[in-house]
């Protein structure tokens, strides 16, 4: 790039992010505690100005545009709501821990397992400190996370569900553009056909088949006479009926009738998928083995819950940890920083 081209794309730079920053400005003053006096604008836009040039004689002009990128929105929930979050993912890291360690200590020294441990401890370092500052509530945390373990089952389990609902109504879209397709072309393979022969259409296929399946019995080398004869006469019979349903037909219209069947029958089976009763059959069918297992986890939800309230459990172990943070410095700093990513 050339010394003038440079110079030319560091002013186009600048002026898009003096673009942004004016509109950042005016928002702010719009939605701040009252109007931006001037000076102090001008005076803002003085200083922007100065530190964005001299960031543009210091970056690429591929990293200038990301002056323009928009930052994710941050999570909308209170602090308090958060807090809760951060300690209970810490409870519930510690419950895990200390039920890998039982396993472990009885014998079932598995690879993945102690992987697992290594990294929950990563994630936890503090948990054996958690588990001795909860102390006599432990018993509920434990049942309380194997509660939330049970829910989130069941969460799959109705996504499953909603999967296969959202899979259903695309196919019936589907199904009913192609109906409507099917029509079209059902209407073009018989339009040269009168309203009499319409009524034979069905007619003729079906006895054209019987007379196809009559002659290869015929030529099959194991027929005996008796049934030859009989043969025999049931296609002079069929072929009787043909020539009287195909009287008027010409050899084009003759090329249509099957066509035109076949579209019929494919529309007919379209037709059948979009009914209410199908697609309550197949709704049913698919989602049987999901609904099975979710109630079988409600049961067992419920059986967990009695006694017991996960929630009220979950805010009784964020009152007793936040009590606790000067004696944890750890959890402290970790979360801060929980809060801060998601602020």
């Amino acid at each position: 790039m050339t010394c003038l081209n440079w110079l030319h794309w560091q002013r186009v730079c600048l002026a898009l992010a003096i673009s942004c920053w004016w509109s950042q400005a005016f928002e702010s003053c719009s939605l701040g505690s009252g109007a931006c006096n001037e000076h102090e604008v001008e005076n803002l836009e003085d200083r922007q100005v100065t530190d964005l040039e001299v960031t543009l004689l210091q970056t690429s002009p591929s990293r200038l545009l990301e002056v323009r990128k928009v930052q994710p929105p941050k999570d909308t929930k209170d602090n308090a709501t958060l807090k809760e979050e951060f300690v209970w993912s810490q409870v519930t890291n510690a419950v895990h821990i200390d039920n890998i360690k039982e396993m472990i200590d009885t014998g079932d020294v598995k690879e993945s397992l102690v992987a697992e441990l290594r990294q929950l401890e990563k994630e936890c370092p503090d948990a054996e400190e958690i588990k001795n500052q909860i102390g006599d509530l432990w018993t509920d945390v434990q049942e309380s996370v194997q509660a939330d373990a049970i829910q989130e089952k069941m969460e799959v389990q109705l996504k499953m569900i909603e999967n296969v609902k959202e899979k259903l109504q695309q196919d019936a879209e589907a199904s009913a553009v192609r109906l409507k397709g099917l029509q079209k072309d059902y209407e073009v393979a018989t339009k040269d056909f009168s309203k009499d022969q319409l009524k034979r259409l069905f007619d003729i296929v079906q006895i054209r088949e019987e007379m196809s399946s009559v002659k290869q019995a015929m030529e099959a080398e194991n027929l005996g006479a008796l049934d030859m004869q009989n043969s025999q006469d049931k296609y002079q019979k069929d072929e009787e009926k043909w020539m009287e349903l195909t009287k008027d037909m010409n050899d084009r219209q003759l090329q249509q009738v099957f066509k035109a069947v076949t579209i019929h029958k494919t529309l007919d089976a379209v037709e059948h998928t979009l009914t209410k009763e199908h697609q309550e059959e197949l709704l049913k069918s698919q989602t049987m083995s999901a609904h099975t297992q979710y109630d079988k986890l409600n049961e067992e939800y419920s059986r967990f819950t009695a006694n017991l309230n996960p929630k009220s459990v979950e805010k009784e172990c964020t009152k007793i940890l936040d009590k606790a943070m000067k004696d944890l410095p750890g959890l402290q700093e970790r979360e801060d920083a929980y809060l801060r990513e998601k602020r």
